[in-house]
């Protein structure tokens, strides 16, 4: 029998997640590849930047991150599909916030399809995110679960990773020896009964915000109201069209902003929108619409996201 391997990669939001699985489906790991992008608001900007070419089969998991149990029987679906589909590698990449304690879960019921294998889980970081990170437990058990770090930036993280999970790897990006370590990653599963729930029980959800633009924006306005939103947010991303007839993928980290206009000819870009992710506490439902109507001279309405899953198979 064949085995289809599969690898979940996670990580903080804007740690690289997708930058690092687009290396990866341009590489020799595989020519065929199955891949689910996990998010938590209604749409992915992410789709949209992945290489068509080594992609058989990919699907958007939308409105709750991917270990919830409604997302898990979706999940399970997908790779079914992507199965008989005659992909020759799976990827999942999670939402910035997931927490994998019901990983067993997922991979007890894709015993269901004996030739799917799962390789590991990859939680990729950058080094610059470390003060931002510190103490958000959901990371720390991304961590905790991973077979693999893959480190953009400096070392200075490194002895913490080894202390949260002595047992993984810890590679840097670029490092020539990823596809040969992926390659050989065999989990050792039995470790994940050891996990003790207890520590991650009652953590608080960040706020997950859509925000839809009711009016085009000028791209100086729209580059103004970035910037004073972002500091106060963990993640924005999405996509918004201009009165100048630009379209712009926006993705911010915390403070770090990146602004790049993209084609409206590409055919799966998703709707107009941003995606706005908050601490638990955070007030960009209060403060924003003003503040977007006084930078941009348009209308803006918020929604807060729901947690009930989707999944989007976006071409076959």
């Amino acid at each position: 029998m064949k085995h289809i391997p599969l690898y979940i990669i996670t990580g903080f939001f804007g740690a690289g997640k997708t930058q690092f699985l687009t290396a990866l489906l341009n590489s020799s790991l595989c020519r065929r590849a199955g891949v689910i992008l996990n998010d938590a608001g209604p749409a992915s900007i992410d789709a949209s930047l992945l290489p068509e070419g080594p992609v058989r089969a990919s699907a958007e998991l939308t409105g709750a991150h991917c270990f919830t149990s409604g997302s898990i029987d979706l999940l399970v679906e997908a790779f079914g599909e992507f199965r008989r589909k005659g992909c020759d590698a799976l990827f999942l990449e999670t939402s910035g916030s997931a927490k994998p304690l019901s990983l067993p879960v997922l991979l007890k019921k894709l015993n269901a399809f004996p030739e799917i294998s799962f390789r590991g889980m990859i939680c990729v970081l950058d080094s610059q995110q470390r003060p931002l990170i510190s103490g958000i437990r959901y990371i720390e058990q991304q961590a905790v679960y991973s077979d693999l770090f893959v480190v953009n930036g400096s070392r200075e993280m490194e002895p913490s990773l080894r202390k949260l999970q002595p047992g993984a790897s810890v590679i840097h990006t670029g490092d020539p020896d990823i596809i040969p370590k992926l390659l050989s990653m065999s989990p050792d599963q039995s470790r994940y009964q050891e996990i003790s729930e207890l520590r991650y029980l009652g953590q608080e959800k960040p706020k997950v915000l859509f925000m839809e633009p009711l009016d085009p924006v000028t791209s100086n306005g729209l580059e103004q109201f970035i910037r004073f939103a972002a500091p106060s947010c963990m993640r924005i991303k999405g996509l918004i069209h201009t009165r100048e007839q630009l379209s712009f993928a926006v993705r911010t980290s915390g403070s770090s902003i990146e602004m790049k206009e993209v084609s409206r000819s590409m055919t799966r870009l998703p709707a107009p929108g941003l995606l706005v992710i908050q601490q638990p506490n955070g007030t960009g439902d209060r403060l924003f619409p003003s503040r977007w109507r006084l930078l941009t001279g348009g209308s803006l309405r918020i929604t807060s996201c729901s947690e009930e899953p989707q999944l989007k198979m976006l071409y076959r």
